[in-house]
């Protein structure tokens, strides 16, 4: 309000809003300095995230909804999807301004071991666009994890899973509907692969790639369920020479 003041100065205001205070001082030999500072005036907004809900998982592919609430007016929501990995993130969802829409479909885990450490991260803003002032809030979103069990017949042949060579007998961590891609590389002589198993059952594949759709969680929850998948050898015997008499 450019008034000439000295000592300790008290500002009040009466109306919630962004403010911008200037302050200049001025020396006995009439040098001088300015600054400024921008204060918001009110009440942090309320904000309660709706969906996705306290306990939710999510498999690979699955549509997740953004709903979120926050009474009184001149309130926005601004949205944040984070996909954590380890001791890092990457962005999946922009800050985008909305309500109650669809994020796009869950991703591949970003590699094998990415698949045992990652989640997602759902961030929701609550922006008063008269005040300034913001409340954050946000929910972890776990993966629907599978373990499965790789194994051979015989025991200790390498299997490339998601480009990642495994010796048998191994246990692996993946996510509910993430293709897994296994693959059969060179096989010792006089070995030769024959054939995949899933669950016991014999797959008819005898090709060394396969590409497995992994199964629904048959815990539908945070708890990790388990499959089993072998591969299996014909383990062929070679003749000793026969020698002359």
């Amino acid at each position: 309000d450019s008034s000439l003041l000295s000592g300790k100065i008290v500002v009040e205001f009466t109306k919630p809003g962004l403010y911008t205070i200037h302050v200049t001082v001025r020396d006995n030999s009439n040098f001088s300095d300015s600054t400024s500072i921008q204060i918001s005036v009110g009440q942090e907004p309320i904000a309660t995230i709706i969906s996705p809900p306290v306990d939710f998982t999510f498999a690979v592919g699955d549509i997740i909804i953004l709903e979120g609430y926050s009474p009184g007016a001149n309130v926005s929501l601004f949205w944040e999807v984070r996909q954590h990995h380890n001791t890092h993130y990457h962005p999946y969802l922009g800050y985008v301004r909305g309500n109650n829409f669809s994020m796009p479909p869950v991703p591949e885990p970003e590699d094998l071991l990415a698949a045992s450490n990652s989640y997602l991260e759902a961030r929701m803003s609550a922006v008063n666009i008269v005040t300034g002032l913001t409340t954050v809030v946000s929910r972890i979103i776990p993966p629907r994890k599978v373990v499965v069990s790789l194994e051979s017949v015989p025991s200790g042949m390498e299997v490339s899973v998601d480009n990642v060579i495994i010796r048998t007998p191994s246990e692996i961590t993946t996510w509910e509907n993430h293709l897994l891609s296994l693959y059969v590389e060179a096989v010792p002589f006089p070995n030769s692969f024959d054939y995949w198993s899933y669950g016991g059952i014999e797959i008819s594949n005898t090709e060394r790639r396969w590409s497995f759709l992994v199964p629904a969680n048959s815990k539908n929850s945070n708890d990790e369920s388990s499959i089993q998948i072998v591969a299996y050898f014909d383990e062929k015997e070679t003749m000793a020479p026969i020698e002359s008499p």
